[in-house]
């Protein structure tokens, strides 16, 4: 079960096209995903500190079940590049095959 709204799922899932595009605006087709763009009721990572223990957990999960539908729905890979999930992930996207 994920707790995100619609316009959050959103919001990252047009991250994750432009990596697929190879049109990131961090590095072509790595997306640099925030945190709190999944979870914007979290004050403390919007004032910059490691958030409370729940919330990385929950950021994770959310990530990873976007990531699987957008692997699903626009045929590609996606890795996520980091191992720490509080203030923000680089996620690597690649096409499979052709559109």
């Amino acid at each position: 079960m994920t707790s995100m709204s619609i316009e959050q799922a959103l919001g990252v899932w047009s991250q994750l096209e432009e990596a697929r595009e190879g049109k990131a605006s961090y590095g072509s087709d790595v997306a640099e995903i925030y945190a709190f763009r999944l979870n914007p009721h979290c004050p403390k990572m919007l004032h910059g500190s490691d958030g409370d223990e729940e919330f990385g957990p929950r950021f994770e999960a959310n990530l990873k079940w976007l990531v699987g539908m957008f692997e699903k729905k626009r045929g590609c890979k996606v890795e996520i590049l980091d191992d720490t999930w509080f203030h923000r992930v680089h996620v690597k996207v690649t096409k499979l095959g052709k559109d």
